[in-house]
Parts: C-alpha cells; sequence; structure tokens
C-alpha cells in the first residue's frame, strides 16, 4: 500500500505561537489526516519532557515523533524505536572544552537524555543546548567546539532568541538569549527521518513530506519534499521558491489530504 507521511517541525510551524486559532487548525487539519489512516509526525529540536511542557497532549495527534534534532524516535506511546547518545569519549572531550572557556557572563547547559533534562553532561546526553545571556559568548563558544570537534559534533546557533519562560529549568533565565544547540555529527532532522523510515520498513512505498520554519529543518526539507510556512527566517527562505511556501501547516495538509 502507497502511504503519504508528514513530517512536521513544531515551533514556529505547527505551533506559531502568535495566534492561538491557527495553532488549533493546525491540529484539526492534522485529525482529518491521521482519521484517513496517514501518519503524522512531529520532528523537533526539544526533548520529549520539553514538548510535554508546553503541549501535554501531544500524544494524541502524532503516529510518531523524532525529538532532539534526531537523536531520539518515539512512537505515539513513548516506545523507543531509536536513540543515539554522545558516549563517554565525547562528553568527555565537551567538558574539557568548557572547562577551558572563559566566558564574559553567565551561560547554562541543558542536556537532553532519552526522557530527562538535566545540567550536567553524560554519555547517555543526546543533546546540548547552552543559554547564553551575551552574544560573544555565543560565538566563543561555537568556535571553539568547531575548531577542536568539528568532525565530532553539528552545531547550530540561534542569535536572535525571544525566551520562551520554561519555569522547569530554574537555572536558565530570562535573561539568556542566544542559544548554541550541539548534537553528534551526523544526527539531525534528516537522518532522523531516515532512520524513522527505516525502522517503519516503507521506503520503497512511502511519500515522505516536511515542513517547518528554521535553519535546524533544513536538511530534512531538501532531503524529502520540502515546504516551509511563511513566517519561516530568511535564512531558510531563501533556499525555497514561492512554490514551495504555505501560510500555515493547516493549508498543506488541506493541500495533501486524498479525495
Amino acid at each position: 500500500m502507497f502511504i503519504t507521511i508528514i513530517l512536521s517541525d513544531f515551533d514556529g510551524t505547527l505551533n506559531e505561537y502568535s495566534d492561538a486559532n491557527i495553532f488549533a487548525s493546525n491540529l484539526d487539519a492534522i485529525n482529518r489526516w491521521r482519521e484517513k489512516g496517514l501518519p503524522f509526525v512531529i520532528t523537533t529540536g526539544r526533548s520529549p519532557e520539553s514538548l510535554r511542557a508546553i503541549f501535554p497532549n501531544y500524544a494524541n495527534y502524532v503516529d510518531y515523533c523524532i525529538f532532539n534534532d534526531g537523536a531520539l524516535i518515539t512512537d505515539r506511546y513513548d516506545r523507543v524505536l531509536f536513540s543515539d547518545s554522545f558516549g563517554q569519549t565525547l562528553a568527555d572531550a565537551i567538558e574539557e572544552i568548557l572547562s577551558n572557556f572563559k566566558h564574559s557572563s553567565e551561560y547554562a547547559k541543558i542536556c537532553f537524555n532519552e526522557f530527562s533534562e538535566s545540567p550536567a553532561i553524560s554519555p547517555e546526553t543526546e543533546k546540548i543546548r547552552f543559554w547564553f545571556n551575551d552574544l560573544t559568548d555565543c560565538i566563543a563558544l561555537e568556535k571553539m567546539l568547531q575548531d577542536k570537534l568539528q568532525n565530532e559534533l553539528e552545531l547550530y546557533a540561534y542569535h536572535r532568541v525571544l525566551f520562551n519562560d520554561d519555569t522547569r529549568l530554574h537555572w536558565v533565565k530570562p535573561t539568556m538569549r542566544y542559544i548554541l544547540e550541539v548534537n553528534r555529527k551526523g544526527t539531525d532532522k534528516k537522518t532522523g527521518a531516515d532512520k524513522l523510515i527505516e525502522a517503519l520498513g516503507i521506503r520503497g512505498n512511502a511519500y515522505v513530506i516536511t515542513v517547518g520554519d528554521d535553519i535546524n529543518d533544513i536538511s530534512m526539507l531538501k532531503a524529502y519534499h520540502g515546504y516551509i510556512v511563511r513566517n519561516a527566517r530568511e535564512e531558510v527562505r531563501k533556499n525555497f521558491n514561492e512554490s514551495r511556501i504555505v501560510d500555515h501547516l493547516y493549508n498543506l495538509i488541506i493541500r495533501k489530504l486524498p479525495r
């Protein structure tokens, strides 16, 4: 049976934040999609704990989730299909770099494991998100990691962040508005999509549609019939022509619904 799957980014795509009605319309369209027996997948840089904190009932709208920018894949029941952690050697190498990091102001780190978040790097860490008070610190650590571990890490820097007031993470302060995200080399949303399709055993008879809005989405968008929402970052929009831009996620889902 030929099957169509949609893989959607969460922040800025499924949840645009600007209008609660858009979010509701997106969820309604997802329900219509899944009622046709078609899989819907959230693919996000968030961890399960982080996603659940702002979208507690996400499991009611998905068949699978790709978390931590591709490092963790689960089904809607939190059963793990794939996970990829740093391991001891890489965790130790990052810790050594941090011990030599001369920062000008406070910074924080969130280490994502399969189903937990903490400020401590461990061999089980799948992704690290650094938050900075100062842009120069963000750039400096990015350069240090690139110089020392360029063959080991994937890095994404976000220099214009509106802080999401997440009181779960008491060690991250509202003044920290610059982010550096760190994954193992070869771990991104595209490879997460690859792993999911492989796990489902449907590569030969699947049409995979992807949609997103930010730089960490580009790899999967280019690999799998990618669309972007109109509010996407300019750095992302320049990679796609008008035919690949949709106003909102629900517009894309309704367009692709089988008649």
